[in-house]
């Protein structure tokens, strides 16, 4: 007797950490403003309803997808920053990480450039992450502010945005298929001429 067979064609549903991870697949592929849920779930081979069953709409999924992002990558940078003894290590590490081929540019950084497309969740995420950013370049700094390291009379807040926005540009860099030499070169100049004339 011939078992009976599943209905082919039929979506399939997705739990929720999956879906996010699917998705963040596609926003590298195909970039997080060119890809509505309709989009997604012909992508992921799922029903609509299963993406509507978690999120009521792209805004709330971008959002979703962020965090996931924070939580698994910035989260662990922020740290890295936070304990670090040398302010170039954090910026040499992740300059390295763009640089490699096997690396996609930062899913955080691209939002960050493409924020104007981007709903209002999304956007008080972003500026969530650019906060706990800063706040962690600013603990880095003011360690070395204590141990005589830097100049004490310099702007910290000013110092920890403008490595937040120049890191930025190191994955427009990457996003524009500039060379590792011209990524690398720029990661130079901003040891030089912005944080080296902070060390005493």
């Amino acid at each position: 007797m011939l078992k009976k067979q599943k209905p082919l064609g039929r979506p399939q549903t997705l739990k929720v950490d999956l879906l996010i991870e699917k998705s963040l697949e596609n926003y590298w592929k195909y970039g997080i403003t060119n890809l509505s849920l309709n989009d997604l779930s012909k992508l992921l081979k799922v029903s609509k309803g299963s993406i509507y069953k978690y999120f009521k709409d792209i805004d709330n999924l971008h959002c979703a997808t962020l965090e996931y992002y924070n939580k698994n990558y910035i989260a662990e940078w922020c740290k890295e920053i936070e304990e670090t003894d040398d302010l170039f290590k954090p910026i040499d590490s992740l300059s390295k990480s763009i640089v490699s081929e096997l690396n996609k540019p930062c899913f955080f950084n691209v939002s960050r450039l493409n924020r104007y497309l981007l709903g209002e969740k999304t956007r008080k995420k972003i500026d969530n992450i650019d906060h706990n950013i800063i706040n962690s370049w600013k603990k880095a700094i003011k360690n070395h502010v204590k141990k005589n390291e830097i100049k004490k009379n310099y702007n910290i807040q000013e110092l920890s945005e403008f490595i937040l926005h120049s890191i930025s540009y190191l994955n427009l860099m990457k996003l524009n298929k500039f060379t590792s030499k011209h990524i690398t070169s720029y990661t130079k100049i901003l040891k030089k001429k912005v944080l080296s004339d902070l060390i005493y």
